[in-house]
């Protein structure tokens, strides 16, 4: 049963339990009074007037205590006990003349779990290609006891599925675009002699076609901070250009997009330059030989 540090855990199992103990306190309420008991079964809802002020907002747990004769038991401070959880804070609550109380839980610094309740579960984060790695990830299972009275007499145990947004995320960044990056390494030398080129600039320009990878996460995650979260896991390739220079004795590399069009160009001061247009499908690693710019232009790009 897991208690303390939620998230530090996630990635090492699929299924996980919490237990949040909601003590019930009543100044009116004693030994010799018959137990609280629930009027009937209590739930947990999710209400989007929170979610819309508080992205930490987890849902709300509701339900009606009653006493002998299933006579409401009123006023009572219902807290959740939450010692043990260092991420979670609940809004401490009283009963209502039914005897019903609503308890708000929040992330204290959001993990980016999305309790169940929330709408379908989360119609407004993803679009439908996105909830489908949603709905199949792994999920965080949470029971909550209900504890009255100075005996702490269990009411019921409330159990609430999670689903672990930030996998979800990586999980779609693994799958739909890391798989699709490719490696471009180039090395630069003399025609004749076969030395490196030192100082030989080499320039990736991507096509305007290339997408940009917020509009290939947009196909499947909706809210933008998760895409945000989502880029953090993709290895940066590029979209726009980027130039490197050879260095003594090495290669330079470049991560691209795979079925995409890119532009090499290399120059160098006293070497005739070359560009040419590559369109990938797969990695690349390639020796660009130039010749001097007082002999005949002559260009080789070899395999290495």
């Amino acid at each position: 049963m897991l208690r303390v540090g939620l998230m530090n855990n996630l990635r090492s199992a699929k299924t996980y339990v919490i237990l949040i103990s909601i003590i019930v306190i009543s100044t009116g309420f004693n030994s010799c009074a018959s137990p609280p008991q629930l009027l009937e079964p209590a739930k947990v809802t999710f209400k989007e007037s929170l979610r819309a002020e508080n992205d930490n907002y987890i849902g709300t747990l509701e339900g009606c205590i009653v006493g002998k004769k299933e006579k409401p038991l009123k006023k009572l401070v219902v807290t959740p006990d939450l010692e043990d959880f260092i991420n979670i804070r609940g809004e401490v609550t009283r009963t209502d003349d039914q005897g019903c109380y609503s308890i708000d839980l929040y992330w204290k610094n959001q993990p980016y779990l999305l309790a169940d309740v929330y709408p379908n579960p989360a119609e407004n984060s993803f679009t439908n290609s996105g909830l489908d790695y949603l709905k199949a990830a792994r999920t965080v299972s949470v029971d909550i006891p209900v504890l009255a009275g100075k005996k702490e007499v269990e009411l019921y145990e409330q159990e609430v599925t999670m689903y672990s947004v930030s996998y979800v995320l990586k999980q779609i960044a693994a799958e739909v675009v890391n798989p699709r990056l490719r490696s471009f390494r180039f090395a630069v030398e003399d025609y004749n002699t076969g030395f490196p080129i030192v100082g030989a600039e080499v320039n990736i320009r991507a096509s305007s076609s290339v997408q940009p990878v917020d509009s290939i996460l947009a196909m499947y995650v909706s809210q933008q901070n998760f895409r945000d979260i989502a880029s953090t896991t993709i290895q940066p390739f590029i979209t726009s250009s980027e130039t490197k220079k050879q260095e003594p004795g090495s290669s330079m590399e470049f991560i691209v997009m795979s079925f995409e069009d890119y532009w090499l160009t290399v120059t160098h001061p006293q070497y005739h330059g070359v560009t040419e247009k590559i369109y990938v499908e797969s990695n690349l690693d390639k020796i660009v030989r130039l010749t001097p710019k007082d002999q005949k232009k002559r260009i080789d790009i070899i395999d290495r």
